[in-house]
């Protein structure tokens, strides 16, 4: 008789130490809780309803919902953990208003196709009702068929182009739906103001930004990303040098590099374009000539065709979640590099390169370079420029100086406006 009595008092203090061991904390970061729980054969119903108090829901339980759970999470959201500690003992949850009936999930199975029968017996017997919703900003043939998929079988759709409206057949219940998805899609969608800049050096005056960059690399907080350090993959063609790309929070002391090389004829702002970009649409800039050049076709025909001959610049903005843009660029340079008797032979230099910048920084695009043919003369002064006779004192230099193409790209995000 002792002998029971002791042991059932050692089993008594097991549970006691093994409750007291019991962890469940939570706390707050921002809007989000996270939550802490340490337990062994803890009672399901009360962990729900500790995780309900901080989710602020009311709980109702089916006579069928019961057991213990085991289990540890550290630092866990607390929608995560809900999820979990329902799944774990095949229970699952109804939400009606802000109160969640919980059930067995073969129960809640079983409402859940009830109230579909339901739903698709009073479709069947409403009567069908026809609106026209006008469409702002969506594109309405995607719309049109979204909306299809979720219409009831005696529902149809149509779409009038002109007046960029929808007119929906159905049942009066489905329209509260099809009222929210559509106001869920039709919404203005961001620009991008894309601000380029194309820059001309001399190709031996780039070593006076490459000094620069990698002067912001090893500590100006002013420029970073990457560097002309020669440890990028791409090379044109042209043996030019590879290909750079960084990124530069502050174009202040860039400037000051440019403005500083220009006022000594060493750089010249060739152009310094914007253009509209609309979120994920891709925009383009050329900066040249159109020449004329002559192919031959299939079927062995020569044809003429205008080709740019300059720099050119296409852009794909992506606007994410937090305001940061996602730039799909890609450059090309291309000039004349002489003639055959085909045609015209065209140098290019091009490339596909994406950055991740903060809305109104610069991306800085060096390496592009291409070849310029200049002619000059020199000789005896005066008697070089008389007519005829002036050639045997005078004699032609032909120069080929290579260019190198510095190309600085800011977006500038362009808030939407609802009418």
């Amino acid at each position: 008789m002792k002998r029971t009595i002791i042991i059932a008092l050692v089993l008594m203090l097991l549970c006691v130490s093994i409750n007291a061991e019991n962890i469940i904390k939570f706390k707050k970061k921002g809007k989000v809780i996270y939550a802490t729980v340490d337990v062994m054969n803890y009672p399901v119903i009360d962990l729900l309803k500790a995780i309900a108090g901080q989710k602020k829901i009311d709980l109702i339980f089916s006579t069928d919902v019961s057991g213990y759970f085991t289990g540890r999470f550290i630092d866990v959201n607390i929608n995560t953990l809900f999820s979990k500690i329902l799944k774990s003992n095949s229970l699952d949850y109804e939400v009606m208003g802000n109160i969640y009936r919980i059930d067995t999930q073969s129960n809640i199975q079983k409402y859940r196709k009830q109230l579909e029968d339901i739903e698709k017996a009073n479709s069947e017997i409403e009567p069908l009702e026809t609106r026209v919703i006008r469409i702002n900003y969506a594109d309405l043939s995607a719309l049109k068929s979204n909306i299809a998929k979720i219409l009831s079988a005696r529902g149809s759709i149509a779409s009038d182009e002109r007046t960029k409206k929808l007119i929906i057949t159905d049942v009066p219940s489905k329209f509260n739906v099809i009222y929210k998805f559509v106001q869920s899609i039709d919404i203005p969608t961001k620009q991008v103001l894309i601000k380029v800049k194309f820059i001309q050096l001399s190709h031996s005056d780039m070593e006076h930004i490459e000094f620069y960059w990698k002067a912001g690399v090893t500590g100006d907080p002013a420029v970073t990303g990457g560097s002309y350090t020669g440890t990028n993959s791409y090379s044109p063609a042209t043996g030019a040098g590879l290909l750079h790309v960084g990124i530069v929070k502050n174009t202040i002391e860039l400037d000051a590099v440019i403005n500083m090389l220009a006022s000594k004829n060493k750089a010249e702002v060739r152009s310094h374009p914007q253009i509209l970009a609309m979120n994920n649409e891709p925009a383009t800039i050329n900066i040249g000539n159109k020449i004329p050049l002559r192919m031959v076709n299939e079927s062995g025909e020569i044809t003429t065709q205008l080709t740019y001959v300059g720099t050119q610049i296409k852009v794909t903005p992506q606007i994410t979640a937090d305001n940061s843009i996602i730039l799909n660029i890609h450059p090309e340079v291309s000039s004349i590099a002489g003639q055959v008797s085909s045609g015209v032979l065209i140098d290019t230099n091009e490339v596909d390169t994406q950055v991740m910048l903060k809305n109104k920084e610069t991306a800085v695009i060096g390496g592009l370079v291409k070849m310029e043919d200049s002619e000059g003369k020199s000789g005896i002064p005066i008697l070089m420029d008389i007519p005829i006779i002036g050639s045997l004192f005078r004699t032609k230099d032909r120069d080929k100086s290579k260019i190198e193409i510095l190309i600085l790209v800011t977006p500038v995000i362009q808030e939407a406006i609802n009418e």
